[in-house]
């Protein structure tokens, strides 16, 4: 017997905490991710039970949230009683992230408790610290962190199950909500506190070194400054300037370049054909193999799979790409076209977006019909808009945006009927939505709309629908009317959809929260619980009905 487990190329959330400085919005889009994750496990009757930042692994390549270490899981059980090799009165977990309650009996805990976890994830990413049993508010932690924000930690760390959320979906609409709605402070950069232990090991390992380090400090100066001045005369430098006074250098001249180091793996079992070596060091590619523009074009693919992460190897793959397009792109442009389209793939794949930019752009300028034009011409739009989990801070990021929409918009004007039509609307709708002005809004729903409309087969026309009807909730734009019909819409052509979207629950949302419309509210939840009983959403619909019925003006 064997198991077998998806290997994630990344790392975890507690490395990504102690490496990286994120910015608000970075920490609530992570946060909205695991949210997501815990209430499609709760909703599978799924509860964790040791929910903590070195069991959420962050996909590099994606930046998708998974999830692991499912060694304490509680399964919920058609009886109703949890399925678990816990006994009772026994506590586990990770004690740091457990419930109040699941430190007593594990046993006899339900989802609040991983949302408690999940609260204590929340107040260690804001505020560096874990919350003991007398926390402070995060807030007095970090003033850099946003009273919404903090009310969501703080009601998730209720020590009742009952004040906390109910269910995780209640709590990721909370954050899409701040996400959405909340853009001013999100592109802050979080600076987390250290916790006490830090600071006192940090300061105990500091003390009795003090004087030595002034002393030795005060000896590198010293020399440090003569052999800088030996340097100057040496390379030219004057050792000062007019009258004396110290000669003005540029700071370039004393500040080393930082660069990216990427170590050059050797080659193994796949050594790099003879015939491409030359004397210089340069390479060349290969005699054509038999079999044609088919045949030289399969091999050179061969050599891009083998050798696109080593640089001077990758290059020699480029160069066969590259004989392909000259020898057949006028005898066989069909081939000719799909090898430069390789080309241009393998600069981006491997992160060289300007190279890739540039191949790109001559596929567009050799072949005028081509096939691949399309794709092409998507890629372009690709590799210009902004990218990287760190790309918020990219102060060319609204040029990038705009730059990205116009290829996009080149895709769907210039190619209606390709597959990538549709994608490029959809990824033209994001970078718009993003730029949050009542315009772009607009436009953003638009391209939705249009996908919605014109590419209904499409696997982003259900997407585009659900984001339609979100962006007609924002503050900028306000139709609500158009968002229940939206919903409504989705429910008629896409009904497979529900259960992802919760269309059903949001319909009652969009009554209770935008147009305050209790009545409707209550007969919208009502319908949730005729059309999904015993599912999440049934539950937390009863939960919202009885808050309205509460809420609402005893009759006298």
């Amino acid at each position: 017997m064997y198991v077998v487990m998806e290997y994630v190329d990344g790392l975890n959330l507690d490395s990504l905490l102690k490496e990286q400085s994120l910015t608000l919005r970075q920490m609530l889009e992570i946060a909205l991710k695991i949210c997501r994750a815990l209430a499609y496990a709760h909703s599978k009757g799924i509860v964790l039970r040791d929910l903590k930042p070195s069991n959420i692994l962050i996909s590099k390549e994606t930046l998708a949230i998974k999830v692991a270490d499912f060694g304490l899981v509680q399964l919920a059980q058609a009886t109703g009683e949890p399925s678990t090799l816990t006994q009772s009165n026994i506590a586990m977990g990770t004690i740091e992230y457990m419930a109040p309650e699941q430190r007593k009996d594990a046993r006899s805990v339900d989802q609040r408790a991983d949302i408690f976890s999940f609260g204590s994830i929340l107040y260690e990413m804001f505020t560096g610290q874990l919350p003991d049993s007398h926390f402070k508010r995060p807030s007095e932690m970090n003033p850099q962190i946003p009273k919404a924000v903090e009310e969501i930690v703080l009601r998730c760390l209720k020590p009742d199950p009952a004040d906390r959320f109910q269910h995780a979906i209640e709590l990721a609409q909370q954050l899409e909500k701040l996400l959405r709605e909340d853009t001013g402070l999100l592109d802050t950069i979080v600076r987390k506190v250290k916790s006490a232990k830090e600071r006192a090991s940090t300061a105990l390992r500091m003390r009795p070194q003090r004087f030595v380090i002034g002393a030795s400090g005060l000896l590198a100066v010293v020399v440090i400054f003569s052999i800088v001045r030996s340097c100057g005369r040496k390379e030219g430098l004057p050792p000062s300037g007019p009258g004396g006074a110290p000669a003005s250098v540029p700071a370039s001249a004393y500040v080393r370049p930082i660069t990216t180091y990427t170590p050059v793996p050797k080659p193994t079992s796949t050594p790099l054909p003879a015939s491409a070596r030359k004397a210089e060091g340069t390479i060349s590619p290969e005699t054509a193999a038999p079999g044609g523009a088919e045949g030289d074009f399969k091999k050179a693919e061969s050599y891009s799979a083998a050798y696109i992460k080593v640089k001077n190897l990758r290059q020699y793959a480029v160069t066969s790409m590259r004989a392909v397009v000259e020898k057949y792109k006028e005898s066989a442009p069909e081939w000719a076209e799909k090898a430069q389209l390789q080309i241009g793939q393998i600069y981006e794949k491997a992160g060289e977006t300007d190279l890739a930019l540039a191949e790109y752009a001559r596929l567009l300028a050799l072949f005028p019909s081509g096939t691949f034009r399309p794709e092409a011409q998507f890629r372009i739009a690709e590799c210009l808009k902004p990218s990287g989990f760190f790309s918020g801070l990219d102060f060319g990021r609204k040029e990038k945006c705009a730059k990205a929409i116009e290829e996009y918009t080149k895709v769907y004007k210039e190619y209606p009927a390709s597959p990538l039509a549709p994608k490029a609307l959809f990824a033209m709708g994001l970078l718009q939505e993003e730029g949050n002005t009542q315009d772009l809004l607009e436009s953003s729903i638009s391209s939705f709309d249009t996908v919605a409309r014109e590419y209904q087969a499409s696997e982003e026309a259900p997407h585009a629908l659900l984001k339609v009807a979100q962006l007609c909730q924002n503050k900028k734009v306000r139709d609500y009317e158009k968002a229940i019909k939206t919903y409504e819409e989705i429910l008629a052509r896409y009904p497979d959809h529900e259960e992802e979207f919760h269309v059903l629950l949001n319909i009652g949302g969009v009554y209770e929260t935008k147009t305050r419309d209790r009545d409707k509210a209550i007969e919208a939840y009502k319908r949730v619980i005729r059309e999904k009983p015993g599912t999440g959403d049934a539950l937390e619909a009863n939960r919202r009905i009885e808050y309205l019925l509460q809420a609402a003006p005893k009759s006298r």
